[in-house]
């Protein structure tokens, strides 16, 4: 049979036992967290490097497309502007050609 003093004993041993276990899986967590916390922060610089990158990359696509717009632009003008010139070119002479033949000007 035990006695007052082994159960003592053996409460003091399981106590500091459970106590080390305690301490050693509070330990393991930590060390899990901040290795968590490295990856997370690694994560989120990739991902931020990776947004900078992307934006850089929109913003010239915008550049482009602008220039290609303007391009369009100044091609549009310049092709209206010469179809008004040929057109006043064409009118001018048929007024002329009518004017010579003695037609009505419409």
């Amino acid at each position: 049979m035990l006695t007052k003093t082994d159960l003592k004993q053996m409460q003091k041993l399981l106590r500091e036992e459970v106590e080390a276990e305690g301490r050693n899986i509070r330990n393991e967590l930590q060390s899990d967290i901040r290795e968590s916390r490295v990856r997370i922060q690694q994560d989120i610089r990739e991902l931020s490097d990776r947004m900078k990158h992307l934006e850089i990359r929109v913003n010239n696509a915008e550049k482009e497309t602008k220039k290609g717009f303007q391009k369009i632009n100044n091609r549009l003008t310049e092709l209206f502007d010469f179809l008004d010139k040929d057109l006043m070119k064409t009118s001018k002479r048929v007024e002329r050609i009518e004017k010579h033949l003695g037609l009505e000007t419409a």
